[in-house]
């Protein structure tokens, strides 16, 4: 019966530790975005799950600040403040450049061509008008040059920032013309890329990621204002 009992309680604590990690990164992808409301029926019907892991998770999601809200009334998708907005982006427009600085001391020519490829694929959803296909290329460039920065106290600290709440999908949330003014000099990017001129590369994305995080900012701040009135 003991046995059987740990298996039970295994059994329950995995399958809420899966709901937690899916309803995680429906928040972080931008699947759910900032405001969104949910209810444990939903996610039940959504997941195909019982209520007791999807209480556990939401419980879990709230602690952690990602869903604000109670239990029977249901969540929404924590708003993060300008200010939380602010710090998380600062931290992270200086480990991109830091990153792509030193991946250009350390990567190797299949990891370049990556990179090339990722840029290729910015490129290709902005001509296109696709902003989600230009967003991804942007997030993966990112992540790419974290990892090829063979640094893993910068991999660490990279992850943890974009895994905050307050870590949201800047290219998202706005139109293509405003995309378009706010993106990266991507001939600029490239060439850098094959020259092997990590600082400019890392200047061209930190650049990029500075006015989309102005006009942001200014939106956000623009709400609070109202929302104080």
């Amino acid at each position: 019966m003991a046995a059987e009992s740990a298996l039970k309680t295994l059994q329950r604590h995995t399958l809420s530790a899966s709901v937690y990690a899916s309803i995680k990164q429906a928040i972080i992808s931008g699947e759910l975005p900032p405001g969104s409301r949910i209810t444990e029926k939903m996610l039940e019907q959504t997941l195909g799950v019982s209520r007791s892991p999807v209480r556990e998770a939401i419980a879990r999601l709230a602690q952690e600040g990602y869903l604000i809200g109670k239990a029977y009334k249901g969540y929404r998708v924590n708003h993060p403040t300008a200010r939380e907005v602010r710090e998380i982006y600062e931290v992270l427009i200086a480990l991109t450049e830091l990153s792509l600085t030193l991946a250009m001391q350390r990567a190797d020519d299949e990891q370049l061509s990556e990179l090339l490829a990722l840029v290729e694929a910015m490129e290709r959803g902005l001509a296109e008008g696709r902003i989600s296909e230009y967003g991804v290329a942007v997030a993966n460039f990112r992540r790419r040059a974290v990892a090829f920065s063979q640094n893993e106290t910068l991999a660490r600290l990279y992850d943890q920032l974009v895994n905050q709440p307050a870590h949201i999908k800047l290219w998202a949330i706005d139109d293509l013309i405003a995309v378009k003014r706010r993106a990266p000099d991507l001939t600029r990017l490239r060439l850098a890329l094959l020259e092997g001129d990590g600082a400019t590369a890392g200047r061209v994305m930190a650049d990029k990621m500075q006015r989309a995080l102005n006009d942001v900012l200014a939106e956000l701040e623009e709400k609070e204002a109202n929302m104080s009135r």
